[in-house]
């Protein structure tokens, strides 16, 4: 007998409603994407948070487009990834090998379109100015694909 015998059976059903509610929720969770499904990550924006978080997902393994609209801005935030890279290697947290192979997973790109298009994940760190949010999701809307995760 297991302990969910214990449980009121509501009259009609043949299983406690909890029991219903937990299985109800295993089915809605395996159609939800996991962790391990996602492979291509998008990160618009590469300030100093937006960098940092392209480096880390490169670092677990996975592709990142880093997305930047301004040109300067691009370069200021994959030179912010080298030196985080250049740091952890002098300091011997990272071979030249693991910060090569990092760096190879980060595609730098100008344009949201191109750079959202095959993304699992997408994640925006532009600055917090409500006008320039509404227009990059209204872009993110029509670029992305229908099952992207948007963050």
């Amino acid at each position: 007998m297991t302990a969910w015998h214990a449980w009121p059976v509501l009259p009609g059903h043949s299983e406690p409603r909890d029991l219903r509610r937990l299985k109800g929720l295993a089915t809605m969770a395996s159609n939800v994407i996991q962790p391990d499904d996602i492979r291509e990550v998008a990160v618009i924006g590469l300030g100093l948070m937006g960098s940092g978080i392209a480096e880390l997902i490169a670092r677990s393994g996975r592709s990142v487009d880093a997305i930047e609209i301004n040109q300067g801005f691009l370069d200021q935030g994959m030179a912010r990834v080298r030196a985080s890279l250049d740091r952890a290697v002098s300091r011997g947290r990272l071979t030249d090998t693991a910060r090569d192979e990092i760096l190879a997973r980060i595609r730098p790109i100008d344009d949201v379109a191109t750079g959202v298009a095959d993304a699992d994940l997408v994640i925006e760190a532009i600055p917090e100015r409500i006008e320039f949010k509404k227009t990059l999701f209204a872009q993110l809307d029509a670029a992305c694909r229908a099952d992207a995760i948007l963050a």
